[in-house]
């Protein structure tokens, strides 16, 4: 991926998942496999352990300028693809997991959405 600036930036979301304002940020948590200890009374010295099979997609927190009057699609899911300028996309199967507001004294009011990855993510 190139170094670039994140203007322009978007957000594909399936029908019944739309979030129409306008987009601030977007960040992930990132993907983690588990850790599993395999330490037993005949280990010395250092804990021996495995990575998990498993692995976590983690979560997009996407913050917006708030939008009154839209209420939160939450629980709706979908496949979301998330664009960036230089051509990069994030693509999978994605649940609005939480949504919050802020609205501070003398400045923008913004909200935040939780996309919480489902399964498999693509990055390319």
């Amino acid at each position: 991926m190139a170094t670039d600036i994140g203007t322009g930036t978007t957000i594909t979301f399936p029908a019944g998942m739309t979030i129409t304002a306008e987009i601030l940020n977007v960040s992930w948590d990132g993907a983690e496999r588990g850790v599993v200890q395999t330490s037993h009374m005949g280990t010395t010295t250092w804990h021996t352990k495995l990575l998990s099979d498993l692995a976590d997609p983690g979560a997009f927190e996407i913050e917006c300028h708030f939008k009154g009057g839209e209420d939160p699609p939450l629980g709706a899911t979908g496949t979301v693809t998330i664009s960036f300028p230089d051509g990069t996309n994030i693509v999978g199967n994605m649940g609005v997991r939480a949504f919050a507001m802020n609205d501070p004294l003398e400045d923008v009011m913004t909200s935040t959405y939780t996309l919480e990855a489902l399964g498999a993510i693509t990055l390319s």
